[in-house]
């Protein structure tokens, strides 16, 4: 009876062990285990992941391992030519606005937007150079508030698998637009019943969410 339970047990543990979802160092190690077994692709895609989670996550350990392999990786996929590189790399890490965080110009905007209208209330039209100044500015700080929203907001995806084909809907039964292989990346649009609507320099289409981990935002 007891061995059984131990059975039931572990068939537990490793269920919800495989829905737990990777963390970056989880993601390095991977790409460690499949670069000495020489699964350069699947190396790279490992070290991929684990370089942009660790860049969302602020890893800096994890960060900086997994770019010294993709760099290392880089180098030895173009000495074998009979491993396709696929280093695309939409460095999703490169802060629009360097170091200044995103609430920062939000105050900024909502402070120049209060003094424009309290020159408006207080001189009207009168004071034109003012009106002129505060209201360029402030325009001209909707440009990083835009740009940082887009970047918080968009959602990519790296393949995992080789060989997965883009359907034209989200089901097995559709037809297959593309191929697509580990390592590639697109641009998210759709998520549906477990498949995502992905764009990528081969062309878009629905994959399964099982061939394929979401970064950038709502990971």
């Amino acid at each position: 009876m007891k061995k059984y339970l131990y059975l039931f047990l572990f068939c537990l543990i490793s269920l919800n062990a495989s829905d737990t979802p990777k963390t970056p160092c989880d993601w390095y190690n991977t790409g460690h285990a499949a670069y000495k077994d020489e699964k350069l692709n699947n190396a790279y895609t490992a070290w991929l992941v684990a370089y942009h989670q660790a860049c969302r996550d602020g890893n800096l350990v994890v960060f900086k391992a997994a770019q010294k392999g993709l760099a290392q990786l880089a180098e030895e996929l173009d000495q074998l030519p009979e491993i396709e590189s696929r280093l695309w790399l939409m460095d999703n890490c490169q802060r629009f606005a360097g170091i200044v965080p995103f609430w920062f110009w939000c105050l900024m905007s909502l402070l120049i937007f209060s003094f424009l209208c309290g020159v408006l209330v207080l001189w009207g039209t009168k004071r034109s150079g003012l009106l002129f100044v505060f209201g360029v500015a402030w325009l001209l700080l909707q440009i990083p508030i835009i740009g940082l929203y887009k970047y918080n907001t968009i959602k990519r995806g790296i393949i995992i698998d080789s060989g997965v084909e883009l359907l034209s809907g989200p089901d097995k039964t559709y037809s297959a637009r593309c191929h697509v292989g580990c390592g590639d990346q697109g641009v998210i649009t759709q998520e549906r019943d477990g498949w995502y609507l992905i764009h990528t320099k081969s062309g878009k289409g629905w994959g399964n969410k099982k061939f394929l981990v979401q970064i950038g935002c709502l990971q």
